[in-house]
């Protein structure tokens, strides 16, 4: 039981940290977002959960991208959609390849 709710607030953390890099990209706050969505793809690895790490990844891409690091955005992004690929979920897929 104490493992279960572990998971859970952890999967809950990383999903908060995944919406705070949205946020702060809207504010153009590079360096939070970026902090952010890598602090989120950290808890995702730690309770390896793949939709996380996938959500978290496409995030820190699309911090990358605006910094203006093209290699760090592509590798991002193509990690992200490898996991999004395995799990199905064509909706994502087609955003990152968009």
């Amino acid at each position: 039981m104490r493992f279960a709710a572990v998971l859970i607030c952890s999967l809950v953390a990383a999903n908060a940290h995944e919406w705070r890099s949205r946020c702060y990209q809207f504010r153009r706050d590079w360096v939070a977002a970026s902090n952010d969505a890598e602090r989120a793809l950290e808890i995702a690895l730690q309770v390896a959960d793949e939709p996380a790490q996938a959500r978290a990844l496409f995030q820190a891409s699309l911090v990358a991208e605006r910094k203006r690091d093209w290699l760090v955005a592509r590798v991002n992004a193509e990690q992200a959609l490898e996991l999004f690929r395995k799990q199905g979920n064509t909706l994502a897929v087609a955003r990152i390849l968009n």
